[in-house]
């Protein structure tokens, strides 16, 4: 076996010298009868444009050509011709035409095709296709409104308001089957996590009549993008006030429970006006409970009175809203008080005061009735009424002749001291309470004080 190998590898390697020599000079042959006779050869070229000549004889009669199925470019060319010369072409030495003056009743237009060089050394050129084909009807213009749209969310706590078109109308031209198919024209702007005003560029769509879009290639359009404006809005929740205003009637009062169904609403605005704005009022006047012996329930629109440059943040809210205001029928409750309970208040400089006791057949606490819901009736104290006498106002009821009366002589003696304090002046005074918002007294309290003049010591010393 190894000496079968050693045979194979001698036959092989035998007069190496002279067998590479013999390989070169045919390969040195071939290149020249290759170059020297030059030999007829051929090459492709793919995806040739066809310029269509003359077409103004299609539109300058109103109508609109269409190429179909793409046969505008043909997509293999064939050149043949001498070797040399093929070798040095390249696509864009390839010119295919059609003559629109060639037209034929099928509306067909046969393909030329030639070399901007060495046209007349070629031995041929063809295409894979040898006809442009076009589809040849009226041309339509119509107008639509651009109607637009948004896509995407926005981020959370934000509102979508306004989508503004910098222009609202588009005017489209093609042939009439395709422009018949145009049933509106959109513009979308996609605001996927915007927190802030949006102000670009966008796409102008055209849509058939279920919605679906509508290819643009054969159409002219006015516009092809637009700019649009969307307004993208903070939002705050804000609670409801409501300003009732009438009297019940008699025996009636509104116990100041006022119901809102919602009681709060989400509002968007800019920032700057939202920071401004604490609620939402319902004003006086709309809400009228006069000569109410039951509760009031009225719905009530919003809108009506939302804060300027505000608007309702939420979609599944339309605005209205129910109101009740509750109407009790009054309650009544005794109370009693000491009349040393009264305080003396808002005592005027130079003025002294005190509560003067009861006269023979007075007792010395004080009775009255008052009158409210049966809840607020409930939660008051006597202490709660706080009674008291404002002095000042007492002061300032008194006559000249009451001020002259109360002038202390500068020397006085016991009897003179006597009589003056005889002379005090002493009236009775009303005496206020206080009360809770829905609550009323029936009648007045009094007691008499007695007013007096102070000296500087004691004035000092007060």
């Amino acid at each position: 076996m190894q000496q079968k190998n050693q045979r194979i590898w001698n036959r092989l390697f035998n007069n190496i010298g002279l067998k590479i020599g013999s390989l070169l000079f045919a390969a040195l042959l071939w290149l020249l009868v290759t170059v020297f006779n030059d030999p007829v050869s051929s090459v492709q070229f793919s995806n040739i444009q066809v310029r269509l000549l003359h077409t103004s004889m299609i539109t300058d009669t109103g109508n609109v050509y269409t190429v179909l199925d793409g046969t505008d470019v043909i997509p293999i060319v064939t050149v043949m011709g001498n070797r040399s010369i093929v070798d040095s072409l390249n696509a864009d030495n390839i010119i295919a035409t059609a003559d629109v003056a060639d037209i034929t009743a099928e509306n067909t237009i046969e393909i030329k095709l030639s070399s901007n060089k060495y046209s007349n050394e070629l031995t041929s050129i063809s295409g894979s296709i040898v006809n442009v084909r076009l589809s040849v009807e009226k041309r339509k213009t119509s107008h639509f409104a651009l109607r637009t749209s948004t896509s995407g969310q926005i981020s959370d706590g934000y509102y979508l308001g306004e989508v503004t078109p910098e222009q609202n109308q588009v005017r489209i031209t093609g042939p009439e089957s395709v422009v018949s198919q145009v049933a509106s024209a959109g513009a979308v702007v996609d605001v996927s996590g915007a927190t802030g005003n949006i102000n670009t560029y966008a796409d102008v769509r055209l849509y058939n009549a279920d919605g679906a879009e509508v290819d643009k290639t054969n159409l002219t359009l006015n516009v092809s993008q637009v700019k649009v404006s969307v307004s993208v809005l903070p939002i705050r929740e804000f609670p409801i006030a409501v300003t009732v205003s009438g009297t019940p009637a008699a025996g009636y009062v509104q116990s100041g429970v006022v119901l809102s169904e919602p009681n709060a609403v989400n509002l968007a605005g800019r920032a700057s006006v939202l920071s401004g704005v604490e609620r939402v009022t319902i004003p006086q006047g709309v809400i009228d409970v006069s000569g109410a012996a039951e509760d009031v329930v009225k719905e009530i629109d919003i809108t009506d009175y939302l804060p300027e440059s505000t608007v309702l943040a939420d979609s599944d809210f339309d605005g209205m809203i129910t109101v009740t205001v509750v109407i009790e029928e009054l309650a009544s409750r005794p109370v009693e008080f000491r009349r040393d309970e009264i305080a003396l208040v808002n005592i005027p400089e130079g003025f002294g005061a005190e509560l003067v006791g009861a006269d023979a057949g007075e007792t010395e606490s004080v009775a009255l009735t008052i009158q409210g819901p049966q809840e607020e009736l409930d939660l008051i104290s006597p202490e709660g009424l706080q009674p008291q006498i404002d002095v000042t106002k007492v002061v300032s009821t008194l006559t000249e002749e009451d001020l002259a009366g109360l002038d202390e002589p500068a020397e006085a003696s016991q009897e003179q001291e006597e009589e003056q304090e005889a002379a005090a002046l002493v009236r009775p005074v009303e005496v206020s309470i206080t009360l809770p918002p829905h609550c009323a007294q029936t009648g007045s309290i009094t007691a008499r004080i007695s007013l007096f003049r102070t000296t500087q010591e004691e004035d000092g010393q007060t």
